[in-house]
């Protein structure tokens, strides 16, 4: 733990002011002495294992309730950004429609990629939309034909596939292409799971490094799997929510990734 953000009494310091603690209602919390806790943080002795794992599951309940710091953190006014994930929370369509229709409104080619069990119709109707959207401008692909490759997730492929399909959109005169994953399939099969992660990281990386694609993976609220649910969270800048898009105080952060690791010990 030292390597990734110093010492371990400093890792401890950092959830404290991440959670809005002082050092004695941390203590209350982990049921020690508050000169045990600014023991730990002087690195003048260290938590035992028990307390870790609390204090990380502490960071991560926080972390993982997302309807709450989205709904207390103001949202940003912009039109563009990397990418971002929408949870898959009440009203989700009115913002799924309102990200789609303004991708179309700017000039975008907009990309909805749905799962197989859901039809295009079914997808137009449930968001209230109806099929006079410009055909050129707009097109499904299905979950399956971008993610896998004879029945398996094949990362390298669907990167590929992506960037062949961007290239093409910039040829037919689009200046982006705004992106729509339907991902909750992926996200609730547990064989996918890290496939999901590591995807993710390399999809962070693809997004950042240029500037003609972006949009939105739709996943479902943190759950059971929690180590998943920490790394989705990790890897994404934006939170898109009914206000617009949040920035993610919880993005590329070293305190979760370490707390997440406690967690499952």
């Amino acid at each position: 733990m030292g390597g990734r953000s110093g010492s371990l009494g400093k890792w401890v310091q950092e959830v404290r002011t991440k959670l809005g603690l002082n050092q004695f209602e941390l203590a209350q919390r982990l049921r020690v002495h508050w000169v045990t806790i600014s023991r730990w943080e002087n690195d003048r002795g260290e938590p035992k294992l028990g307390c870790l794992k609390e204090l990380a599951r502490l960071y991560l309940d926080q972390a993982l309730d997302v309807r709450k710091w989205t709904s207390e953190i103001p949202p940003v006014r912009v039109a563009l950004f990397s990418h971002g994930i929408l949870y898959d929370v009440p009203g989700m369509e009115r913002i799924v429609r309102r990200f789609l229709l303004q991708g179309i409104s700017l000039g975008y080619k907009v990309v909805y990629v749905h799962p197989e069990e859901e039809t295009p119709e079914q997808v137009l109707e449930r968001l209230g939309l109806d099929d006079n959207i410009p055909e050129k401008q707009f097109q499904f692909l299905k979950l399956q034909e971008v993610f896998f490759q004879r029945g398996r997730i094949v990362l390298g492929e669907v990167l590929w596939r992506t960037r062949r399909f961007t290239e093409q959109a910039m040829a037919q005169g689009f200046r982006r292409v705004r992106w729509i994953a339907d991902m909750r399939p992926l996200a609730n099969n547990p064989r996918h799971a890290c496939d999901l992660i590591a995807y993710e990281y390399m999809s962070d990386s693809v997004f950042h490094s240029q500037h003609r694609s972006h949009g939105v993976g739709i996943y479902p609220l943190p759950g059971g799997d929690r180590a998943l649910a920490t790394c989705l969270l990790c890897r994404h800048p934006w939170v898109l929510t009914s206000q617009g898009p949040v920035r993610n105080p919880y993005y590329h952060d070293a305190v979760l990734c370490q707390a997440r690791s406690l967690e499952g010990w």
